[in-house]
Parts: C-alpha cells; sequence; structure tokens
C-alpha cells in the first residue's frame, strides 16, 4: 500500500476533524490518477494524497494513496528523491513537482496537482469483484456507464443473499443499505422481480496517441526515452520494433509505463521505430524517426 513519505499541502487545515475510512485511489508510477483500478481504505489517522513527479527522462507520472495526517500538514513538496517503483534502467531521481493531500470527500486525491479527470456524463465508479464472497472486501474498481442504469452487488450472509442498486461512486458495497434507486425490473406471473445486469464498458480497439520523446534533441552518448501513450479496451499491450534489425541490447521497455529507454545512444541506435499497440478489438501504430548528433 502507497504511504507518502508527504510534503506539505496549502491552503488547508489537517488536524482539525477526522473523517474515519477516507476510501482513496491507490496506485503508482501512473500516467493520470485514474490509471489505478484499486482503491484502499485509509487509517485512522491517513487522509488522500496525490503526487505528480518528473522523472530524469522527462516522464510526468503520479503516486496517489494514503498518507499519515501529520506528515501532510508538514513536509515539503520542494524535493528529490529516488522514484517509487522499480526504476527504469539503474538508478534514477525523480523531482516532485506537485504534493497534495485532501479529507472532503472519498476518491478526492482523483482531481489534483493540475489534474482535472471528468467522468462521462452519468458515468459513475463502482466496486467490481464478481467472485468475492464478501462485497465488504472488494478494493477494485470499474467505471458503470450511463448505460447500466444501476451499480449492483449481491452477497452472501446468514439471512440469505442481499443484493441492491445505487447510483454514487462506491456505493455499491454495505449490503446494509437501501437502494438509492429503483432498479429496471421484470415480472413474472409469480410476481417474481429481477434486476438487469449491468452493462460492461464498451470494449474499444486500441489507438496509439502520440510520444513523450526525452531528450528531443539526442546526442550521440545520451539515455533517450520515448513514451507510448495508448488507449483502449481492454488496456492494449504494447511493442516497439525497429526497422531492418532486432532492438539492440541496450534497449528496454517498461511494461508498466509503456517506456522505450536506449542507453548510450549510438549511430547505430539511429533508425525508423514503431509503437505497436494490440488487444483483442484489433492493433494500432506509429512509426518515429529517432537521430543522433555529435
Amino acid at each position: 500500500m502507497f504511504r507518502n513519505n508527504g510534503k506539505s499541502t496549502k491552503g488547508r487545515n489537517y488536524e482539525g476533524k477526522h473523517n474515519a475510512n477516507r476510501r482513496c485511489l491507490e496506485g503508482v508510477r501512473l500516467t493520470s490518477p485514474l490509471d489505478t483500478n484499486i482503491v484502499t481504505e485509509c487509517g485512522d489517522h491517513e487522509i488522500c494524497s496525490v503526487e505528480r513527479y518528473v522523472t530524469n527522462d522527462g516522464l510526468i507520472l503520479f503516486n496517489v494513496g494514503c498518507e499519515d495526517r501529520q506528515l501532510c500538514a508538514r513536509n515539503n513538496p520542494s524535493i528529490v528523491r529516488p522514484i517509487i517503483g522499480n526504476p527504469l534502467v539503474g538508478k534514477r531521481d525523480s523531482t516532485i513537482i506537485c504534493h497534495h493531500c485532501c479529507d472532503d470527500k472519498d476518491l478526492c486525491n482523483m482531481n489534483m496537482c493540475g489534474v482535472a479527470v471528468r467522468l462521462p456524463m452519468g458515468s459513475n465508479i463502482c466496486y467490481d469483484c464478481p467472485l468475492a464472497m464478501d462485497a465488504n472486501k472488494c478494493n477494485h474498481i470499474s467505471l458503470c456507464d450511463q448505460d447500466s442504469q444501476c451499480a449492483q452487488i449481491a452477497q452472501s450472509n446468514p439471512q440469505g443473499i442481499c443484493s441492491f442498486c445505487c447510483d454514487t461512486n462506491l456505493c455499491n458495497r454495505n449490503c446494509t443499505i437501501k437502494s438509492t434507486i429503483a432498479p429496471p425490473t421484470t415480472t413474472t406471473t409469480t410476481t417474481t422481480t429481477t434486476i438487469a445486469p449491468t452493462t460492461p464498458i464498451p470494449q474499444t480497439a486500441p489507438i496509439v496517441q502520440h510520444f513523450n520523446q526525452h531528450p528531443t534533441s539526442i546526442k550521440y552518448g545520451d539515455t533517450v526515452s520515448i513514451q507510448c501513450i495508448v488507449s483502449g479496451n481492454p488496456y492494449p499491450t504494447i511493442d516497439f520494433m525497429v526497422k531492418g534489425r532486432r532492438l539492440g541490447t541496450n534497449v528496454a521497455v517498461d511494461a508498466t509505463t509503456h517506456v522505450l529507454t536506449i542507453t548510450n545512444f549510438l549511430p547505430y541506435d539511429d533508425g525508423d521505430y514503431r509503437c505497436i499497440a494490440t488487444n483483442a478489438l484489433g492493433d494500432d501504430h506509429k512509426d518515429f524517426h529517432l537521430q543522433g548528433h555529435y
């Protein structure tokens, strides 16, 4: 579980009233706070936090999770420290450019540090653990679109099956509450009522949107990184190719951030490269040229 060593937050007092069991997004090395599918419940003295940092390769990434409220109130946001998670190649530093904490609502660390996540109209973030025997132990989330009508859970308990519908973020967990909306129903001759199943998020073919290259002007001997930004559902796998030969032994691809890193860039590494995104619905690619100079 990500627990920051925190930096300061401005214009907010975190020593006041405590909101117990605040639920926050959790993940590290994310290209956006909502790239994670995990939500965590903070401890008694923790609140939600987000930090935005830039690596020495020029990549802007996020860490989100829970953090001790006292650390949130006193830490310094302008520091350099080793990156959280596995480094791309060898040991690198990252510079934290923004750090904030919040405790005003669940998932408040979704829209901080210059990020404005806007969910599609009528959609909600819902718990998504279809095989869980205890809904209260679920920590995976997904996006319920506007066509789903309701987020529903069904949980076995000593009194039988608990099932209800609701239409707010993270509402489909506690089986002791009542439905907040009326689910679509069909009635048989025996007056049995059935809840319409939740419509899954539409699947889409991959799209390679753009690249982030650092440095933009390459000198021989530099370490060069290319971040491939893609979309698609299911999320695509990412591969890189170079025209006319295999990738060199000085080339590595990070499976989490989809970053291709070339250490000690040499004339041999000049050439035409391709990023390929693939899922069950198809594939897409974009080409780019790398050229160094002395």
